[in-house]
C-alpha cells in the first residue's frame, strides 16, 4: 500500500485496500460454496420463512471474524448474523 510522506494512506490508497479485502472474502466464500456444490444440504427456515443453509452461516461468520481481525472498529450487517458497534463503516 502506498502512503503519503508522513506514513498516513490516502483516500484512494484506502479504498483500493478495501477492495482487495472484499475480494479475498468473496474468492473464499466461492471456495466455501463449492465445497457444497451438488451435494445434499440441510435447508432450514427462519422466522420469516426464507431459507438459511449452515453454508450462509459459515460464509457469514468467516466475514465477521476477518473484519473483526483486520478492521476492528468497522461493523458488520450480515443477514444471519452482524457485529454492530459505534461505527462510521459498516460491511454488508
Amino acid at each position: 500500500m502506498m502512503k503519503n510522506m508522513i506514513g498516513i494512506k490516502n483516500g484512494d490508497d484506502m479504498i483500493q485496500e478495501y477492495l482487495e479485502f472484499a475480494k479475498e472474502i468473496a474468492l473464499y466464500a466461492g471456495k466455501i460454496m463449492m465445497e457444497y456444490y451438488q451435494k445434499d444440504i440441510d435447508l432450514n427456515y427462519k422466522e420469516d420463512k426464507t431459507v438459511v443453509t449452515e453454508i450462509d452461516k459459515k460464509i457469514n461468520h468467516y466475514l465477521i471474524e476477518k473484519v473483526k481481525e483486520k478492521y476492528p472498529e468497522h461493523s458488520v450487517l450480515g443477514e444471519e448474523e452482524s457485529f454492530k458497534q459505534d461505527s462510521d463503516y459498516f460491511w454488508v
